[in-house]
């Protein structure tokens, strides 16, 4: 008896959403109708056009199928069904066929993907309306079906009997074999055959005596490659003797999962001066189902010194398969790289979580970047930098502290050594003085050789600047040159001028 599954299936929660029925792989004798349900709802807010459809790939089925594509108008909150009916040829060869079913709202939700559903409909030979009574038959141990595979863990083998019974009254020769999974997963074990003149036949079939029954060893071992999930496989029993009767049957088996994911974290650059640092993390997913990861890197300090950089954030590892990711750490705080020693070393770490809460062990691996010290020679520069910098401004500090330098007589004299009493001359005096702006008061005083004064002293007082009875006869400019100073000494005689110059008593003495 042909069993079908109709366990529905529900996708997630959306706009849409589409309930396939049946939602596993299934079996139907060619001739019949294989009939798929999908019961669709408007979960949006909007009234929506669903399309589904049977993809062209899914030959022969999409070409058995008379309206593989249909339109379903639903207002918010509605469901409603859509029936695909599939004719099985009669003259359909027994398989294995895959079909994918689409459901899609692009009129309606263009920001949603469309929904997939993926099958296998298994075509089994047409049901006989009438058996015969001499026709062989066989059982297959143990029994299986869709919804009780037999568990298979990894790296493991399935031990089957097959036991075969050829009620004609003929000897028979029996071949089995497994027609939709590879070869190498496999192999049929022949008992001993009917013994002639005392041979053994060879066991490459199975010779049975006419009324008689004999059980044929089936082991199906899948490779350490073989993804996890559930398989289903056609046993096909030939009989020699009637080469047209094909015998069927189905064995499900369901093989384990395997979750070993291993990870790791290589350095390629772990001392870095100016160039960034390189790191490589390597997965080796060596179990037998597809992974999902997110990777994230973390500095062990409060405040980051480097920017983490990784090749990709989020990877998928098929099963056995393996992959690297490139991680490249540059500084950003230039300021921080240490002047001296072995350097600074930086810790990190890389965590690694499953997107789907796949065990994961470990989660975060710890590395280390060494940034190495400066070369020697930069520190001497900014020690010379420094003692330049603190001797240009003690050089500034004097220059705005220091005080202002004192005037300096630079020349003094007479415009003339000898004068006439006898035409009315008097002395006339000249002088060069320095930094004349700290001249403060000017006194000239004339005296005789022994001491005693005979000149009447003139003083000029420079608290405001040049005297205006000097502006005939000084110029004031970087030095202070005064030309043809009269004095009062007209009596005939020997005359000593004294010329003194006042400038800050607090600082400076007078200038003689």
């Amino acid at each position: 008896m042909l069993a079908r599954h109709q366990r529905p299936l529900i996708t997630n929660a959306r706009s849409f959403s589409a309930i396939y029925s049946p939602s596993a792989d299934s079996a139907i004798a060619a001739g019949e109708i294989f009939e798929l349900n999908v019961t669709l709802t408007n979960q949006g807010d909007r009234d929506a056009i669903i399309r589904v459809y049977l993809d062209e790939t899914s030959q022969p089925i999409w070409r058995w199928c008379k309206l593989s594509s249909q339109n379903l108008a639903l207002a918010t909150g509605q469901s409603s069904q859509i029936n695909l009916q599939i004719p099985i040829p009669a003259d359909t060869p027994p398989g294995v066929y895959s079909y994918l079913v689409v459901v899609d709202a692009a009129r309606t939700y263009p920001q949603e993907n469309p929904l997939q559903h993926q099958a296998k409909l298994t075509v089994l030979p047409p049901v006989q309306s009438v058996v015969k009574v001499n026709d062989p038959t066989f059982n297959l141990l143990p029994i299986s079906s869709s919804t009780k595979p037999i568990a298979l863990p990894v790296g493991d083998k399935i031990e089957l009997e097959v036991i075969v019974n050829n009620r004609s009254n003929r000897v028979d020769r029996f071949r089995l074999k497994l027609i939709d999974l590879p070869d190498s997963w496999w192999q049929v074990t022949y008992p001993e055959g009917i013994r002639e003149r005392g041979l053994v036949e060879d066991t490459d079939s199975l010779a049975l005596n006419p009324r008689s029954t004999a059980t044929v060893k089936l082991q199906i071992r899948p490779p350490a490659t073989a993804k996890a999930g559930q398989y289903s496989s056609t046993v096909r029993l030939q009989s020699s003797n009637l080469p047209d009767l094909v015998l069927l049957d189905i064995v499900y088996f369901q093989i384990a999962s395997d979750n070993r994911l291993d990870w790791e974290l290589k350095s390629l650059v772990a001392e870095i001066n100016s160039k960034p640092g390189k790191f490589v993390l390597l997965f080796h997913n060596r179990g037998n189902i597809q992974r999902q990861v997110r990777l994230a890197v973390k500095e062990k300090r409060e405040k980051p010194v480097c920017n983490y950089t990784l090749a990709s954030e989020q990877i998928e590892l098929l099963p056995k398969s393996d992959r690297s990711v490139e991680l490249e750490i540059e500084p950003k705080r230039r300021w921080r790289k240490p002047w001296w020693g072995k350097g600074l070393p930086l810790e990190f770490q890389v965590e690694c979580q499953d997107l789907h809460q796949l065990p994961l062990s470990p989660q975060q691996q710890t590395g280390t970047l060494v940034w190495q010290a400066r070369p020697w020679w930069h520190l001497v520069l900014v020690i010379l930098a420094i003692a330049g910098s603190l001797t240009g401004l003690g050089f500034l500090i004097w220059w705005l502290l220091k005080p202002p330098a004192p005037p300096k007589i630079i020349e003094f004299g007479a415009e003339s050594s000898v004068y006439r009493a006898a035409n009315g001359d008097s002395v006339s005096l000249s002088w060069e003085i320095s930094h004349p702006r700290q001249i403060a008061n000017i006194s000239l005083v004339g005296r005789s050789p022994d001491g005693k004064v005979i000149s009447e002293a003139i003083d000029f007082d420079f608290s405001q600047g040049l005297p205006e009875e000097l502006t005939e006869f000084c110029i004031l400019q970087r030095v202070l040159n005064c030309r043809n100073i009269r004095t009062d000494a007209r009596q005939p005689g020997d005359y000593l001028f004294e010329l003194i110059v006042a400038s800050d008593e607090a600082k400076h003495p007078d200038i003689r």
